[in-house]
């Protein structure tokens, strides 16, 4: 089983992805936090070889939003929001600590030789969105379209009421 993981890594590897992402999609599983620091940052190896052709897209990307990568961090692809993510690098000084803080503060679990589970989302703190008007004015479309009467009969402003508690997240 091992050497047909290697093979798939090192296929994924020539067709230009990262040895981080090889394993990943080889594995077919996101990398947990594993093990010491020591550890972690010698596997991992500079941001060249973590990242492989790669490297420089990412570290130019982290500088426009404020970060100099050191080319010893080590980058978590998983944990990035967008590509360059300032919070997806650990410098050898913060450690793999960085990933498990960063994991807790976001609420998300991650499964590895260091294991912490994800928190139950407080509801009250999910950011209430009204739905878009043009998504109410489709839907509403779509429902004249089902019983053209409604165009004539119904009060639109009510009906646009339903439509966003039927599919937005604003409720009652």
């Amino acid at each position: 089983m091992r050497s047909s993981v290697e093979a798939e890594i090192q296929r994924l590897i020539k067709l230009g992805n990262s040895r981080s992402m090889a394993e990943i999609l080889a594995y077919r599983t996101s990398p947990g936090v594993h093990g010491t620091d020591t550890r972690a940052f010698a596997d991992a190896g500079n941001l060249e070889r973590q990242l492989g052709k790669h490297a420089q897209r990412v570290c130019e990307a982290a500088q426009k939003h404020g970060y100099t990568p050191n080319p010893n961090d080590m980058y978590n692809p998983t944990f990035a929001r967008f590509e360059g993510d300032p919070q997806a690098f650990a410098s050898q000084g913060e450690g793999l600590g960085h990933f498990l803080k960063l994991a807790e503060d976001r609420g998300t679990g991650c499964m590895g030789s260091v294991n912490m589970k994800a928190r139950e989302r407080d509801p009250s703190k999910v950011k209430k969105k009204k739905l878009a008007n043009d998504l109410v004015a489709k839907h509403m479309e779509a429902k004249f379209q089902k019983n053209p009467d409604l165009r004539f009969t119904a009060d639109r402003k009510e009906l646009a009421h339903q439509i966003s508690e039927e599919h937005g997240n604003i409720r009652g």
